[in-house]
């Protein structure tokens, strides 16, 4: 069976050992390997965009996604706005994101581009990775590939205006309310 059909079966990688068999198999086939990772939380047009550059670098693309518990840790208790179930279904449905595998917090930092060993790691520029980190994922990568932002939106930086802003029009529109609310509290009285 054709690694094609394989993967149309099974879009998600459930386990290590079927991201494995799925890697032996396209080896087999000399299928140039394309790996990258990330939250992946409120998908945008820049998701898009990166997702279809990671394609173009080679023939399967397999992303990780950050599971709940891994972003929370990173990224505090209201992340993510999007849960890891309906992150990996919307990823599905991308036609250029071949195999998906979730990444559990208990999972060592690497340990997905250890199990690939991609033939291109894609990483983007905003995550800001330090020389040393990069050296050491090298090892287990034939290319690593910066991509640079892809579009304008960044959604950690929306989620963070959202909360701001909401906050800042829920007290102006408290604090024009309050006088006539009290009028009518104690007219009640």
């Amino acid at each position: 069976m054709s690694v094609d059909l394989y993967m149309s079966k099974i879009k998600k990688l459930h386990d290590s050992k079927s991201l494995k068999k799925a890697v032996e198999k396209l080896r087999k086939e000399n299928r140039k390997i394309v790996l990258s990772s990330g939250s992946w939380d409120m998908l945008h047009i820049g998701h898009m965009r990166y997702l279809n550059a990671a394609k173009q670098k080679g023939d399967f693309l397999i992303v990780g996604v950050d599971s709940d518990k891994k972003i929370k840790k990173r990224k505090g208790p209201s992340r993510p706005v999007v849960p890891e179930t309906e992150r990996i279904e919307m990823l599905s449905h991308i036609e250029t994101v071949d195999a998906i595998f979730l990444k559990k917090d208990t999972d060592k930092s690497g340990n997905l581009i250890k199990l690939v060993s991609p033939d291109i790691l894609i990483v983007s520029e905003s995550t800001q990775h330090e020389p040393k980190h990069l050296a050491e994922i090298q090892k287990y990568c034939k290319e690593v590939c910066i991509l640079p932002p892809q579009a304008e939106t960044s959604t950690t930086a929306k989620i963070r205006k959202l909360h701001i802003d909401g906050k800042k029009d829920l007290v102006t529109k408290i604090l024009a309310e309050m006088p006539t609310f009290i009028e009518k509290f104690l007219e009640q009285k």
